[in-house]
This record gives C-alpha cells, structure tokens and sequence, in this order.
C-alpha cells in the first residue's frame, strides 16, 4: 500500500512526534511518504529515516497545489491520503475528485475535541473524507454530536524498545543536569503555550519545596511554532522563576531530542495543561515506567481510567501541589499509581495502532472501490 500522509505543521508536538512513529513503523512494509506545508523538524527526521518527502504550502496558491498534488497521486501511485488536521483533508479530497481518483482514499486523524464545526465544513467533511480517526473518545464525542459518524477511536501510539533506555546514558544525563541520587525529579514536557499551563507547575513546585528541599523541576520544551504570543508567555515563566529566587531547583532545559533518558531520569512527570484531547507525553512516560500527576485533562483523564491518585481535583496549581504531596507522602498511593502505570503498559504501542489503521485503509479502500464500481 502507498501512503501519502500531510501534515500542516514540522514542529515536534505530540501530533509530530505520533506522526513521525507511525510512519516510521508503517514504511516496514509499506510505501510511506510525507506532504508537509512547511520545512522543519518533521521533515528533517523523516528524510534521516529516509522516507520521501514533499514540502510545499499547499494552502497559499491553490492552482500550483493542485499540480503538484496531482503529480504525487500519479507518480507516486497513492493509494491512501491520510491528513492530519480537517481542513486539509477537505483540501486533498476536493483535489482528488478534481483530479479523477476518487478511487484514492481520503482520511484524517483528528486531535481536536473542542471544534465547532460550520454547516457548510460538515457537508465538506462528510462528502470528501472517508473516515476520521480521533486520538479520544471525547475527540469522537464531539464530531458525532455534531453529525460526523464516519469516526473511530485510534489512540496515538509509541515504539516501546525506543523507551527502553541504556542505563549508562540515563546516569550520564543525570550528572549533566546535576541531579543527586536523594533528589526528587519532577519534569514537565511542553511546548511553551500559555494552554500548556507551566506556571501552574511552578507554583506547586514553589509550595513542594519548602517540606521537600531536595525537589528538582525541569521544564522541556521551546516555542516550538515561532509565535510571539508564545514567546511573550516563555519570558513571563522566566521571569516568576527569577523574581521567587527559584533557580536553583527549577530549570528550563530547552528543546530536546533525549526525551526517553529523561523520563527514566524522572520520578514524576507532570502534566500542566488547560485541557488536552490526548496526551502524547503521557504515553511516552508510561513506555518509560514514570509516574504520572496531571490536571483533570480529558485526555489523560482516558489514558489512566481516570485514575484519582494521578489525577488532580482542580486544573490549577493548588490541585497539582495536593496530588504530588499525597503521592510523596503516601507509599500505598505510589504503589498503586506504579501498579497503574504498568499495567497500562503495551495498550498504547505504534504497531497496535498501525495495525488499526492499516485495517481500516484496507477495509474503507473496498468499500470505496465497490461504491465506485457500481453502475450508474
């Protein structure tokens, strides 16, 4: 099967990074290739994996996008076109129809469970896209309230031996950030958007280290999109850090590419966030064997059955001060999260969910090919 799989961003999110999984996995034993809007990360580590790519703002000039999507469909002989974001999707499946392959199934994963979606973008989704996979139960909830049945839940998955780490290396990283084996590890990965929520992490740090002085926080993460709205709420962060003296237990380490050694360098990961319609980072800090304490996300709340001992009461720092003290206070309540965390292990691995996808290519492909065999 050839797979052509677009994406609108090249900055590493949770959906990039999922992307950059599943293809990776998927190009074992199929023909995968990556349309991307704009140059970046994404497009770098695909073409150090050697899967080919294209890269091309297909939303600029809608005449020239056409022509050069036509000349992928045709000499790369596409059987599937699998979207990351709806209205890309209506976009390519409009073209296919332009172009004469209606026989090239149209597909989308949808990351969103708070889209409120236009009369005219419902039709648009139900003629020219085949099937949505959502990364959530509430991300499905949503569409089909909304009229848009042709879903499934796929959750985003990653490659475990990825996550089973070199000691040698993890201890390595642990002297280059200065960590000392009585230290309690508590680490954040985000992006820095004000929807991440990092402050509210800060501050239930700040309230943690005056009963556990040994407490380190590291923060990963970058304005991974280049906006200045991002950036402004980068350099209010570092400003709370300096002017609460918070220094020397709170560190921002950037972008980094050693995501795998740093959770198995972490006691505790934290997840900060406004609301989240999956969790990208949850599962990566499962496949490491690191516990989890999260605001009351939809997403997360799904990934850990709602679990209460990781799960806060209240999205705000209050909320994650309370449910890390309980777990650091409480070694019943860290057994049972641990317990958790194992036993969630291998639900979320890329080959279950390529496999799931691949199913439904091949089953949406006979189904669209004996629609269009019909006559008349």
């Amino acid at each position: 099967m050839n797979i052509l799989y677009v994406s609108d961003l090249s900055g590493m999110g949770g959906g990039e990074v999922s992307l950059l999984y599943l293809m990776d996995n998927i190009s074992e034993k199929n023909k995968v290739e990556l349309l991307c809007r704009v140059p970046g990360t994404l497009v770098n580590e695909c073409n150090r994996k050697s899967i080919k790519t294209f890269c091309y703002d297909f939303k600029k000039n809608l005449i020239k996008s056409l022509i050069n999507f036509k000349k992928i469909i045709n000499e790369e002989e596409i059987n599937v076109v699998h979207s990351n974001e709806l209205t890309t999707a209506i976009l390519h499946g409009i073209f296919l129809c332009i172009i004469g392959k209606k026989n090239v199934l149209n597909v989308c994963t949808c990351h969103g469970q708070w889209y409120q979606l236009s009369k005219i973008k419902k039709i648009l989704i139900k003629r020219y896209i085949k099937h949505i996979f959502c990364v959530s139960c509430a991300v499905e909830n949503n569409l089909n309230k909304q009229g848009i049945n042709n879903t499934s839940v796929s959750y985003l998955g990653v490659p475990a031996k990825k996550f089973n780490v070199d000691r040698k290396n993890v201890q390595e990283l642990k002297e280059e950030l200065g960590i000392k084996e009585k230290d309690i590890v508590v680490c954040t990965i985000a992006r820095f958007q004000k929807i991440k929520g990092q402050l509210k992490g800060i501050k239930a740090i700040k309230e943690l280290h005056k009963e556990y002085p040994d407490i380190n926080y590291f923060l990963v993460g970058g304005n991974v999109f280049g906006s200045e709205k991002d950036l402004k709420y980068l350099e209010e962060v570092k400003k709370y850090i300096e002017q609460n003296q918070m220094q020397k237990y709170v560190h921002l380490l950037g972008e980094r590419k050693d995501i795998p050694e740093i959770l198995s360098a972490t006691d505790y990961l934290m997840i900060t966030s406004d609301n989240e319609s999956f969790g990208m980072v949850a599962i990566e800090a499962i496949a490491a064997s690191t516990l989890i304490v999260s605001t009351p996300c939809d997403g997360i709340k799904e990934i850990l059955d709602n679990n209460s001992d990781m799960i806060s009461d209240t999205n705000d720092s209050e909320g994650l001060f309370k449910t890390l003290h309980n777990i650091l206070e409480r070694e019943d309540v860290k057994i049972r999260a641990k317990a958790k965390i194992i036993e969630l292990q291998g639900e979320f691995s890329v080959e279950t969910v390529s496999n799931k996808y691949l199913d439904i290519y091949q089953s949406e492909t006979i189904i669209n090919y004996s629609l269009l065999s019909v006559p008349g």
